[in-house]
Formats: C-alpha cells, sequence, structure tokens
C-alpha cells in the first residue's frame, strides 16, 4: 500500500475515473431521455470525501413544434395555380428572346447580325421554321415564369411555417451558422429556424434520403467533392440535407391537408 501510495499519483487517478463516471453516466441519461446534444457538455465536480457529485450542463438539439404546415402550404399553392394560370406570353417578351438570340450569334469581326427569319430558326436547331422556332420560345419563357412563381411560393411557405413554428433555438447553433456563413445573429437565426423547419416536416413526413439516393448523388457531384476539398463525411452530409429539403420542398408544393 505505501509502495502504491508512492507510485500512483492520486490526482490523476480521481481525474480518470470522474472522466470515466461523468461518460458513463451521462451516456445513460443521455440515451434514456432521447437527447441529442449538440455541444460539449459543461460539467462542474461537487464532491466530498463520502460521495463523487457533479453538475452537467447540455445543450441538447431543441423540440421543434411545427403549425398546420400542410394547410399553410395548400392555401398559398392554390393562390399560386391561380396565378400561374392566368400568365401569359406578350410578342415583346418574344421578340426581346429573339433579340437575344440574334446578339448570341454576331458574324464576323464587324459585328454583323444575322437576319431574323426561317432561316434563322433552321439554324438554330430543329426547328422548321420562325414560327416554330417562336412557338418553342413561348413555351420556354412560359415555363421560366411558373418556375419562378413555383420558386416564390415555395419561399413563402416557408416563411409562414417558420412564423408560427414554435423553437427555443439554442445560441451555440446560431454562433455557429453565423460564423461559418459570415452572417449577423439575426439573420443566421432565421436561416437556423428555417432548416429546423425543415427538418422536423422531413421527420414528420418520413422523407428521409435513403442510402442509395445519397451515394447516386454523391457519385454524380464528386468533381465538387475534388473541387471543394472538403471532408467526404461532411459533403455525404450535405448531399443528405440537399436531397432532404428537395423532398420537403417537394411535398409542400404538392401537398394537401387530409
Amino acid at each position: 500500500k505505501e509502495l502504491a501510495k508512492k507510485a500512483v499519483n492520486p490526482e490523476k487517478v480521481f481525474e480518470r475515473a470522474a472522466q470515466d463516471a461523468v461518460r458513463f453516466s451521462l451516456d445513460e441519461v443521455i440515451g434514456e431521455n432521447k437527447w441529442v446534444v449538440i455541444d460539449q457538455p459543461q460539467i462542474s465536480l461537487n464532491s466530498d470525501d463520502r460521495i463523487f457529485k457533479y453538475h452537467a450542463r447540455l445543450t441538447i438539439f431543441p423540440e421543434v413544434k411545427l403549425p398546420e404546415y400542410k394547410k399553410i402550404a395548400e392555401e398559398l399553392v392554390k393562390a399560386m395555380k391561380e396565378k400561374i394560370a392566368t400568365l401569359t406570353i406578350t410578342e415583346k417578351e418574344i421578340d426581346d428572346s429573339l433579340k437575344w438570340l440574334q446578339d448570341t450569334r454576331v458574324k464576323g469581326a464587324d459585328g454583323e447580325r444575322l437576319e431574323i427569319n426561317d432561316e434563322f430558326a433552321r439554324k438554330l436547331g430543329n426547328f422548321k421554321d420562325l414560327v416554330d422556332l417562336k412557338k418553342s420560345l413561348r413555351e420556354g419563357v412560359l415555363a421560366e415564369k411558373k418556375e419562378r412563381e413555383r420558386q416564390k411560393t415555395l419561399i413563402e411557405i416557408l416563411d409562414e411555417i417558420a412564423k408560427e413554428t414554435v423553437v427555443d433555438i439554442p445560441q451555440v447553433m446560431v454562433k455557429r451558422y453565423s460564423e461559418g456563413n459570415k452572417l449577423g445573429s439575426e439573420e443566421a437565426e432565421k436561416k437556423v429556424k428555417a432548416h429546423l423547419v425543415v427538418y422536423k416536416i422531413a421527420e414528420t413526413e418520413h422523407l428521409e434520403p435513403t442510402e442509395k439516393e445519397v451515394e447516386e448523388e454523391v457519385q454524380k457531384n464528386q468533381w465538387q467533392l475534388k473541387r471543394s476539398g472538403i471532408d467526404e463525411n461532411k459533403f455525404y452530409d450535405y448531399i443528405y440535407e440537399r436531397i432532404q429539403q428537395h423532398k420537403v420542398y417537394a411535398k409542400l408544393l404538392n401537398t394537401n391537408s387530409n
């Protein structure tokens, strides 16, 4: 015993024993409560000779209480469809598109422009004549307008859902997002809340990406991984989140309240 006392540093033994005791007991409590801890626990020891005690301050993933998000989405999508049904394409828009095409096909060093006629249309691709080209342009411009309306409506839906969502966002999440994206705290908090809304809808609707979906998308975007030089696991998480977002967006734009 005397030799052991001389050979062993009591403080280091206590420190190691305390670390193990904290780790094992905290893991048990976290598991029982199904908490997701998002920051390093803050530990303070409060022990005496008879008993080992400590206090732990944990930052856990927040509870997100969504409003009736399907109803919100349904009302805004209905308004979007009504607006899309009234979209028109003016002759000026077609003419502007033709002039843009003409400007992209300037001939020679003197900047001579091709005349807009049937021959011009045929040179552009699989078009019979100018009428056929104009028809294609009309369809393309209309498709762009519809897509803009869909994107605008999606932003409105997410904003309205976020406004009515109840969540206590941990400041550590805001700080990390603010520092990682060089945003002010107010803007960062808004973005974090939007991410939490998407996450919760995905969880509620079971819209989690499959491993196969993520792997296929990772393979398609290998060039992006190589160019960015980021960690492969982080890139996997990024792809996972992107697929999940797209699934949620599609659900919101095609949802019903039933």
